[in-house]
């Protein structure tokens, strides 16, 4: 007796008992074994799916801390926008203006805004030009005042002949400099900013013609054609029943405000995340919901083709059903809270655990056929699979497991996820196959094989002759060897629109009613108003065009509404004041044209204060406790969907921790940015380690180098001819389709360790009577899980479509390695191994 079977002998004597006992009472066994699912299906109830691209974040990073403490201090971080679009600019602003004091009421509203009137700002405007500026024209205004008063004063001596008038274009640039005034240019445009200022030949700048009903820093369109109330809620949009509510509720309040007349084109709409969130959520589960059901059709067609008893499809399904919702309860315990790429291992190990039950009732209708009883049908089948599905189970574990050394948690709870699902589901399909097989013989005795007679084609069962075999294995190689320089031209998909629902209604396009304050904003959080003050000045200097390099500053902090040095910069007004009001009695009449736009400008006699400032000011930088001085904005001008543009955001914030100690940066954008970089580098690490994990335990169990280098070839050649086709069709490597490795991953490990120890299974000798079988069971296994994704082909969603398709090819390649490839290999390595036993044998016979 072989070393392997002695030490399988204790497990064989435990599923001989396990088989005798579920003979005698069946209805028993599956009692217990339904009450043990029902435990942990109540278990369930604990998890949650967190949809938050944060969540795939390492535990403790600087954003993913900010984050959170943005959430629980700034009630602004997500805003709900309510949206009036016609060709009627006049229409659009009577509806906001009409539908805003009742928004305003309504008990969920922390805030809303549809205007930031500037003139409160621009008014004042001196208070905010820095105070050397400023000193150097009233010295100047003064000078050239006190001359030309005294050329009108008599007996009044002239030491100059001439004095030269104020540089008023020196002032006009101190303001364009001005980082400050910039970032109020980022809010209102730097056309309004600058509109007032006079011009060297003292006229004022006015801005371009405002449209009918234009009011001052109103959240609309310049030709008004859309229209914005912006709205802070308080609760977050994750509450997606309470963000279905509010939308409801404001698209009924702002068509209730719809005037008679309105133009046909008008539409309203809320948008943003309240929208978005619950519309993709659905939409995406609709998507599922029509998808699995057609994947599950699928299946069960499979089935039936491959099966002709109906107790066949409760035979496959019972177990994964049972050892699904066995890997959810469990996993209730050890992590409640999945991500949306862990949350997927659902799927993984679902297919693997079908292809248990398809290994076992294969086999065991092979053995009724034969003319076997029921009990020693089952306890053959169990004698002889436990060996190759223990391998199988265990190997693609030890890969899986591999996973949960990434820092990426997307790939770390997916390890532990499927780790836990294989393990269940393989208990389950050893655990509930006996006694399900003896109830439901009892309950409708049949007699022989629960397949149809059909079989595999001759190649597929017997060894290959050497030319063809030689040629085939050479053909795989060499796909081997191509894919392996395809693998350097493999790309990630940095454009994440292509992964949203394609016919998603997101309301109405509502940034150009917002200018610059439309882009995701980067959140600054400080302890005090100081330290935060101090970095918003330093961030000015260091992006005077914003974060992108090709923009404005636009940082908005409490001190940039209200500046320090009023008190200094009031003096040096008014001394402006007074030498403006001598100037207007004794100056040219030229001279009088020229100061008089400055008189508004000088009027200012007291300091801003919080007191006095909009009201829209005080809602945007007020944290939820009601505090004020300790949050600012980041407007940067980045799109959220660019990959490449959020690391660049991702960096730029790494700087700015680095270069601020005392404020915190959050972004919900830029964690896309700090994703990438981990899925980049986790990718090669976790399959180098799942391969070691495999080839270690291959080796440990089959004890051969042999078998080893057989299943490892066989994978490595499913998953880079598998990257070769994604080359060749310019697929991308997404967070979706990524999982496609793992799942083609394991199921080619299952069906390269059946194949291989079919042929190598008797003390590593060359045998080819149980290949036809185990083919069968790979084919009907592979069959039903690529038909299960390609399914996905058809959804709706981008990120669905793309893993259906790659997990297709995958499949499709995985059955040519394992039930074409291998059986090559296998055949050419077994001539090989005659003809040099042939030659030793000569050898012997001559010597």
């Amino acid at each position: 007796m072989s070393s392997d079977n002695k030490q399988l002998n204790p497990l064989k004597r435990l599923a001989a008992a396990y088989v005798s006992g579920a003979e005698r009472r069946p209805w028993l066994y599956i009692f217990c074994l339904l009450l043990l699912t029902a435990g942990l299906g109540w278990q369930i109830r604990k998890l949650d799916i967190d949809t938050r691209i944060d969540a795939l974040l390492p535990e403790g990073t600087p954003t993913q801390i900010a984050n959170l403490e943005a959430t629980e201090r700034f009630a602004g971080i997500n805003r709900f926008y309510l949206v009036v679009t016609s060709s009627d600019g006049v229409v659009n602003r009577q509806v906001v203006a009409d539908s805003f004091s009742e928004v305003k009421a309504w008990p969920e509203t922390v805030s809303a805004i549809r205007q930031r009137d500037p003139s409160f700002f621009l008014d004042r405007r001196l208070l905010f030009l820095d105070q050397e500026s400023l000193e150097n024209f009233a010295d100047e205004v003064e000078d050239f005042v006190e001359f030309k008063k005294c050329e009108k004063l008599p007996g009044c001596i002239l030491l100059d002949s001439d004095v030269d008038e104020p540089d008023i274009g020196a002032l006009r640039a101190a303001f364009e400099k001005l980082p400050e005034l910039k970032s109020l240019g980022s809010i209102y445009g730097t056309e309004e900013v600058n509109a007032g200022l006079p011009n060297e030949d003292g006229k004022t700048q006015e801005v371009t013609e405002k449209p009918e009903g234009f009011v001052a820093g109103e959240l609309c369109s310049k030709d008004g054609s859309v229209c914005v109330i912006e709205v802070t809620l308080d609760r977050e949009p994750s509450d997606l029943q309470f963000s279905r509510e509010m939308v409801d509720r404001a698209e009924a309040t702002l068509k209730s405000h719809i005037p008679a007349g309105a133009p046909a084109d008008i539409r309203v709409a809320a948008t943003g995340i309240y929208r978005n969130l619950p519309v993709m959520r659905d939409q995406v589960m609709d998507d599922l919901r029509s998808t699995f059901a057609l994947g599950l059709g699928l299946v069960v067609l499979v089935l039936l083709i491959q099966f002709r008893k109906l107790r066949a499809l409760i035979l496959l399904l019972t177990p994964l059903f049972m050892g699904s919702t066995w890997a959810l309860g469990v996993m209730a315990w050890v992590s409640p809270q999945l991500n949306m790429i862990s949350a997927a291992g659902l799927v993984i190990f679902a297919g693997l655990g079908i292809d248990f039950g398809l290994h076992m009732l294969t086999p065991y209708g092979a053995e009724r056929e034969s003319g076997q009883s029921v009990h020693h049908a089952v306890a053959t089948t169990l004698n002889s699979l436990m060996s190759s599905l223990s391998v199988a189970a265990l190997t693609t574990g030890c890969g899986f497991a591999a996973l949960t050394a990434a820092d990426f948690k997307g790939f770390a709870q997916l390890g532990i996820f499927s780790t836990i699902g294989i393990t269940c589901t393989l208990l389950a399909t050893f655990m509930a196959f006996p006694p399900f097989i003896f109830a439901l013989h009892r309950l409708r005795p049949v007699d022989g094989a629960l397949t149809r007679s059909w079989k595999m084609p001759g190649f597929l069962e017997r060894q290959w002759p050497r030319g063809p075999a030689m040629l085939v294995t050479i053909f795989g190689l060499l796909w081997f060897g191509f894919g392996v320089y395809q693998v350097q031209n493999l790309e990630l998909l940095y454009d994440t629109r292509m992964l949203i629902q394609k016919a998603q209604d997101t309301g109405i396009d509502h940034r150009p009613a917002l200018g610059a304050s439309s882009g995701a904003a980067v959140l600054m959080l400080a302890d005090d108003q100081a330290s935060l003050e101090a970095s918003a000045r330093k961030i000015r200097r260091d992006y005077p065009q914003g974060l992108s390099g090709h923009g404005e500053p636009s940082v908005l902090t409490p001190g940039l509404f209200i500046p320090d040095g009023q008190a200094e910069r009031l003096e040096e007004i008014s001394r402006l004041r007074d030498s403006v009001n001598d100037a207007l009695r004794f100056g040219s009449d030229e001279w009088k044209e020229k100061l008089a736009p400055w008189k508004p400008l000088v009027a200012v006699t007291k300091p801003i204060v919080r007191e006095d400032m909009p009201a829209w000011v005080l809602e945007s930088l007020s944290e939820r406790d009601g505090r004020f001085g300790t949050v600012g904005l980041i407007y940067q001008d980045f799109e959220g969907w660019d990959a490449r543009q959020m690391l660049v955001l991702a960096d730029k914030m790494q700087d700015l921790r680095k270069a601020h100690k005392k404020v915190r940066f959050a972004s919900s954008s830029s964690v896309l940015g700090e994703v990438m970089p981990l899925l980049r580098a986790d990718g090669w690490r976790v399959t180098a380690l799942a391969m070691l994990g495999l080839l270690i335990a291959t080796l440990l169990i089959g004890r051969s180098a042999r078998r080893s280098i057989l299943i490892l070839t066989a994978i490595f050649l499913a998953v880079l001819v598998t990257v070769a086709f994604m080359v060749l069709f310019s697929w991308k490597v997404n967070f979706y389709n990524l999982l496609v490795f793992p799942v083609a991953f394991g199921i080619g490990v299952d069906g390269a360790i059946y194949v291989v120890w079919s042929v190598l299974g008797r003390k590593g000798s060359f045998a080819w009577d149980d290949l036809g079988v185990s083919s069968r069971a790979v084919f009907g296994s592979t069959l039903t899980t690529l038909v299960v994704f390609a399914s996905l082909i058809s959804s709706e969603n981008g990120g669905l479509a793309s893993l259906g398709k790659v997990a297709t090819i995958a499949l499709a390649v995985t059955l040519f390695a394992n039930l074409i490839w291998l059986p090559a290999a296998l055949s050419w390595m077994q001539h090989i191994t005659d003809k040099s036993r042939k030659k030793k044998q000569l050898k012997s016979e001559k010597a």
